[in-house]
């Protein structure tokens, strides 16, 4: 038997939803879609939406000033995407910590599966090059990327920013307060979390810190959980100098090796 077609319309605020026989469509706020979508809780902005109910397909745009993806906060979201069955194709641009940032990908909208390619251009002003991967269960995703940095000047105010950025996610003043039912939800959440698999390659990097002028390269491995990962990595120094009472070294060259919070030193 055929089935019977469906017309209406639900509105809420500034969304709404209409139902025209064989298709739906749906704009207004990110925030109202979010009651019924619980992986838009927190991001704010407007999204349109139009899908065909028998051909099982349609298309989703989304413009947000914050986007929450877990706990990391995006800034000045472009996204669109196709759905088909239970997949969601989409490209995004976006900011993470002021940084331009593109995205490709895939979300089963049923299972909560994820593939996505990252290509994050800079990290705390430093230009980068390469991916970062996204894969697995939404709740629980597997990290992993291959990042260079490559003739680049490292100061004693780009390290700070650095620290800033891994120890708070940003600068020290948060553009975003976070909403104590948002606190609330995330450690309601359970205890799944997601790994990171992440590689840094170090090329022709100047370091000056201090007394301290220096040239590194080598490379810096993240692993572990995402929410407490652990950090190696070996470093061939080079080309160093420092000036101790008076007396200034130079040619300064040898070995420093990364334990977390540690750094071994073997130079000559």
């Amino acid at each position: 038997p055929k089935k019977e077609e469906i017309f209406g319309e639900i509105k809420k605020d500034d969304t709404e939803i209409k139902f025209l026989g064989d298709q739906i469509q749906s704009k207004g706020e990110i925030k109202t879609l979010s009651e019924i979508v619980p992986l838009l809780y927190g991001s704010e902005g407007s999204f349109f939406a139009n899908y065909k109910i028998k051909e099982k397909k349609g298309d989703i745009s989304l413009s947000a000033p914050k986007f929450l993806i877990g706990n990391f906060i995006l800034t000045d979201l472009k996204a669109s995407s196709q759905i088909k069955e239970n997949i969601l194709d989409f490209r995004a641009n976006a900011k993470y910590l002021e940084e331009e940032l593109e995205a490709e990908g895939k979300y089963n909208l049923k299972n909560k599966d994820i593939d996505l390619k990252i290509n994050l251009k800079g990290f705390a002003g430093i230009p980068l090059k390469g991916n970062i991967k996204v894969a697995g269960n939404i709740s629980s995703p597997y990290v992993s990327g291959n990042l260079t940095i490559e003739n680049v000047d490292l100061t004693e105010k780009t390290l700070a920013k650095i620290r800033s950025y891994l120890k708070y996610g940003g600068e020290s003043s948060e553009k975003f307060d976070r909403k104590e039912e948002e606190q609330e939800r995330e450690s309601n959440e359970g205890k799944k979390q997601g790994t990171i698999n992440l590689v840094l390659n170090m090329k022709n990097v100047s370091l000056k810190y201090d007394i301290i002028s220096t040239n590194l390269s080598g490379r810096i491995h993240v692993y572990g959980n995402l929410d407490s990962p652990k950090v190696s990595g070996i470093l061939e120094i080079k080309d160093g100098s420092v000036p101790i009472a008076e007396v200034e070294f130079k040619q300064i060259k040898g070995m420093g090796i990364i334990e977390g919070e540690k750094v071994f030193l073997n130079i000559q």
